[in-house]
C-alpha cells in the first residue's frame, strides 16, 4: 500500500491523469513530469498536501486481523453456540466499522495497493 503523500511517482502519476499535456515548442509533456522537473518545490509542496494515513490505516489493518484471529479462537474454545454467535457477531460488526474507517482515509490519502 503506498499512498500520494507518501511516493513523489504516484503524485505524479495522480497529476498527469488529472491535467492534461503540456505543449512546449512543440513538443508535449505531460503535467506531472513539468511541474517535477520545472519547480520541484511546488511539486513536494502539492504532494506533502495530501493526507497521509499509511500508520493509522496499517493499525486499523492489524486490529482487524486480530478480530479475525479472535473469531478462529471463539469458534474453537466456546462452549455454546448462542455464545459462539453472539461473540462473533459484535467482532464483525467491529471489524466492519475498522474496514469503512480504512476505506475512507485511503480515499481521503489518495492510496493505491
Amino acid at each position: 500500500m503506498v499512498c500520494i503523500g507518501c511516493d513523489e511517482d504516484l503524485y505524479e502519476e495522480m497529476l498527469n491523469e488529472s491535467y492534461p499535456e503540456a505543449d512546449v515548442c512543440g513538443y508535449n509533456y505531460s503535467a506531472g513530469y513539468l511541474l517535477r522537473q520545472i519547480d520541484s518545490i511546488a511539486f513536494r509542496c502539492g504532494m506533502n498536501d495530501h493526507t497521509c494515513n499509511c500508520e493509522e490505516i496499517e493499525n486499523k489493518q492489524a486490529e482487524v486481523e486480530k478480530i479475525e484471529e479472535d473469531i478462529e479462537r471463539i469458534r474453537t474454545e466456546a462452549k455454546s453456540d448462542d455464545e459462539v454467535k453472539e461473540m462473533i457477531d459484535d467482532l464483525e460488526a467491529t471489524a466492519e466499522e475498522l474496514e469503512d474507517d480504512i476505506s475512507t482515509l485511503k480515499e481521503e490519502g489518495g492510496y493505491r495497493e
